[in-house]
């Protein structure tokens, strides 16, 4: 008797799943990265990047790890924009509080191979000189490489759902990252969700079959 109860609890809840345990094994997941949410790069400087409007202007807060200034590092705002893609391109500017210099980044953000989203820039860092003569040294270029730290509603919202059971819901981004929580407030994932069609009917027919309060849902 006990067996044939596990064996029906574990088809509804299949029933209730199948639409992620039947697709195919090589099936690629949508490649979908978004800024929203807090970074850091190889050097631990970190950001904070806010959700861009609808025309793609956002803001956020950088705060480096290194400087050749003698001043103390300070936390600084930046300026964004970015197209409207799933892997969008993206520039922003960095207005530094603490030193009299400005960094300007390009780049785009990614999803790599292992599922983990990436921000690939190329970056200017423009510092204030006295003379004509010395602006021959007052610009350099590089590139950086930023990964992501936490997630937030805004990014949860982007993945795609899968049944685990707890019965919660949790993006399959998260998958590269582990940094997502099971269930983000705002993100319109719920602890407990509510039961399929199909998963309704299962339990309701295993009511008729074991009739007791365990089963009246």
């Amino acid at each position: 008797m006990a067996l044939g109860l596990a064996a029906l609890m574990l088809f509804a809840f299949l029933l209730d799943c199948s639409g992620t345990f039947a697709a195919p094994q090589n099936s690629e997941p949508d490649a979908k990265c978004s800024l929203t949410g807090s970074w850091k790069n190889d050097l631990n400087s970190t950001m904070e990047i806010k959700s861009a409007n609808n025309t793609g202007v956002f803001r956020g807060v950088y705060r480096t790890a290194v400087s050749d200034t003698t001043s103390k590092i300070q936390p600084s705002p930046l300026l964004a924009v970015q197209h409207l893609g799933d892997q969008p391109v993206f520039g922003f500017t960095v207005n530094w509080n603490f030193t009299e210099s400005i960094t300007v980044f390009v780049g785009q953000c990614l999803v790599g191979e292992n599922g983990k989203e990436q921000l690939k820039t190329t970056w200017l860092l423009r510092e204030k000189v006295e003379s004509a003569a010395d602006d021959w040294g007052a610009t350099r270029v590089g590139t950086d490489t930023f990964w992501r730290t936490k997630w937030t509603a805004a990014t949860a919202e982007g993945g795609r759902g899968i049944c685990l059971p707890s019965g919660r819901a949790r993006s399959s981004a998260a998958s590269g990252t582990g940094d997502l929580e099971p269930a983000v407030a705002g993100s319109g994932f719920s602890e407990r969700s509510s039961p399929s069609p199909r998963r309704a009917a299962v339990f309701a027919k295993i009511g008729e079959i074991f009739p007791g309060p365990e089963w009246n849902r």
